[in-house]
């Protein structure tokens, strides 16, 4: 298990859209480039505080660059270019990531007709305190 969602059950409304990038971005680096969950856990942390911080709605392309070998990872806008990485890294385009996810929310919300919008969904508070659908 990923320190950063040990504590959550998943009951209740307790994940951010950071979060499902997060572990969207996750899913690739497992499924797609048949990493174990294990040599992501040293970089999970920061991986899912810079997903709560990205500034998810640009006209460029944010790229996530993920460096193993030294535990590290950043998010980059535009190109990389080679003598730009000192080890070898994994680099993902966070776009598609972003705008699936995105898709996959909204349809789930049945509100298909704000795809075009690049904002996520974000969920709302009732004047009692509990959570209704995301608008």
């Amino acid at each position: 298990m990923l320190p950063p969602i040990t504590k959550r059950k998943g009951y209740s409304p307790c994940y951010s859209f950071g979060d499902m990038l997060a572990l969207e971005l996750v899913n690739i680096l497992v499924h797609r480039f048949q990493l174990r969950v294990q040599a992501i856990t040293p970089v999970s942390r920061q991986l899912f505080d810079m997903c709560e911080r990205a500034i998810l709605v640009s006209d460029r392309s944010p790229l996530l660059v993920i460096c193993l070998p030294i535990g590290a990872l950043k998010f980059v806008e535009g190109e990389i270019l080679a003598d730009q990485l000192s080890e070898p890294a994994i680099v993902l385009p966070l776009r598609p990531v972003i705008e699936e996810l995105n898709g996959r929310l909204l349809r789930e919300l049945g509100a298909v007709n704000q795809l075009a919008l690049s904002l996520a969904p974000v969920g709302l508070k009732s004047k009692g305190g509990s959570h209704e659908r995301a608008a």
